[in-house]
């Protein structure tokens, strides 16, 4: 009994449930509407054609009235058991009544009925009709009819009525189909309703099933997409693609820990070698230098390449986690340039800048503008031999800002120009085996461009050694 009414609750929190609900509501009230409309649209009909026969009816016996000129005494020569035309009530049950204008009773065939006149009826012309309402001294329900006559010697009233019995049953049959047929209907629609939308919502119970089966497996089968070419196909190509995208994720990710784990090593076991040297003996003060400065670089280099990992994990967390706003490019380039100044200098490196006299504005992020930079040009700066030139320029252009910086290094080879279009991380070319990075630059370099409208690119410097790099940026329009 516990299971039937878990499943009676899941069935009725169920989004089926709520969409049949919801058509049998909208179909219901439709309905609804649309019977009281035809009914009263009917009933009404059905009125007027009784009032017309009895108004034809009336018109009919007012000309067999005879009148006795010394008597005044009114007749009808027409025996009311004839039927005159077709009519849709019994004449036989029918009330004739004649009246003078003033309301006297010249005749009647039904003493026992009174139909109600207006003395009002004397003002109006000739042929002139008023429809009414009563009720018998049993409780019937008639409808009469009052129609001014002229007549050569005076004008008088006719009176004609007729029980409504069958306009009472027309009534309370479409009140039967009103009470009975339409619950029916509303249930048939619920029930045919609840078929259909679960039919439809296969593919999505498919889709819930497939995901379960990947939170239990982690399968990454894409489901196949059905050919109707509605929201549920679209449903599942989206689902599709964000499978593929979870799996890249969680792929890259899981290739992130691995290089990341390998990259944090390296520098804790020279450290722990190094430490464990240090220990193994006295040392000289000189030695204890050293060995203190060589752990520091190791220090400094796991520090670098922990920071480098934090803003990689907030540039593929998404644009949307960083704030972008008016930024003047040239002093950023500018305030990069300076800081790395004093690491040229100890190369021996000619740290040359280039700027345009106009004020460069762009649309973008100075954290990431700033990453970006001293990315590019602290490269160059470590790849370039000594007493040699890196080059940095900013230029406008016709499509933007132009940031170009150029180096006399060995360049960058065809392989690292391939993995970084597959966005790879934790790469480095074979000549930088004994120069100190994390491989993480340029992959934050490209990524930063493509957040700010632009693209890496990296060429040789033709004929000269070296590579040249250019980025170009979307300019502020002017106001």
């Amino acid at each position: 009994m516990a299971t039937f009414f878990q499943r009676t609750s899941k069935f009725t929190h169920g989004i089926r449930f709520r969409l049949s609900m919801v058509y049998s509501a909208l179909f219901g009230v439709c309905l609804i509407l649309l019977s009281l409309f035809v009914t009263g649209e009917y009933l009404e009909f059905a009125r007027d054609e009784h009032d017309q026969f009895l108004r034809n009816f009336a018109i009919d016996l007012s000309q067999f009235v005879n009148q006795d000129q010394r008597s005044e005494a009114i007749s009808l020569d027409v025996p009311l058991s004839e039927e005159i035309k077709y009519f849709p009530f019994v004449i036989q049950n029918t009330v004739v009544t004649l009246r003078r204008l003033d309301g006297s009773v010249l005749y009647t065939n039904r003493t026992d009925i009174q139909v109600p006149y207006d003395l009002s009826m004397n003002l109006e012309k000739d042929y002139s009709h008023v429809h009414v309402d009563f009720l018998q001294t049993n409780g019937t329900k008639m409808r009469g009819v009052n129609i001014r006559i002229p007549h050569r010697s005076s004008p008088f009233i006719i009176q004609v009525a007729s029980t409504i019995e069958n306009l009472t049953t027309q009534q309370d049959r479409h009140l039967f189909f009103l009470l009975l047929i339409i619950p029916l209907s509303i249930l048939i629609t619920a029930f045919t309703s609840t078929l259909v939308a679960g039919k439809a919502l296969d593919p999505i119970r498919a889709t819930i099933t497939r995901m379960e089966e990947l939170l239990q497996t982690e399968s990454y089968r894409p489901l196949p997409v059905p050919d109707t070419h509605d929201e549920i196909a679209d449903l599942t190509r989206t689902y599709n693609n964000m499978l593929a995208r979870v799996k890249k994720t969680l792929e890259a990710q899981d290739q992130f820990v691995a290089h990341a784990s390998h990259q944090l090593n390296t520098p804790l076991a020279i450290m722990r070698g190094e430490l464990e040297v240090l220990l193994s003996k006295p040392r000289s003060p000189e030695e204890t230098q050293r060995f203190h400065e060589s752990l520091a670089q190791e220090l400094a280099r796991m520090g670098q390449l922990v920071r480098d990992m934090l803003l990689v994990s907030r540039v593929e967390a998404g644009k949307a986690h960083f704030r972008f706003v008016p930024v003047r490019l040239d002093e950023v380039v500018t305030e990069t340039v300076a800081r790395l100044a004093l690491r040229a200098k100890e190369k021996n490196i000619a740290l040359k800048l280039d700027l345009a006299d106009e004020v460069l504005d762009i649309t973008g992020e100075r954290q990431l503008l700033t990453c970006l930079c001293e990315n590019i040009v602290e490269n160059a700066i470590k790849y370039s031999p000594p007493h040699s030139d890196v080059h940095v320029s900013l230029l406008q252009v016709a499509d933007g800002v132009l940031l170009e910086v150029s180096d006399q290094g060995p360049g960058v080879p065809f392989e690292v120009r391939q993995r970084l279009q597959r966005s790879e991380r934790f790469f480095r070319g074979e000549h930088t085996a004994n120069i100190s990075g994390s491989g993480l630059g340029l992959y934050l370099v490209s990524r930063i461009a493509e957040y700010h409208g632009s693209k890496l690119e990296i060429l040789d410097r033709a004929p000269q050694d070296g590579a040249l790099f250019k980025v170009t940026f979307p300019q502020n329009p002017k106001a």
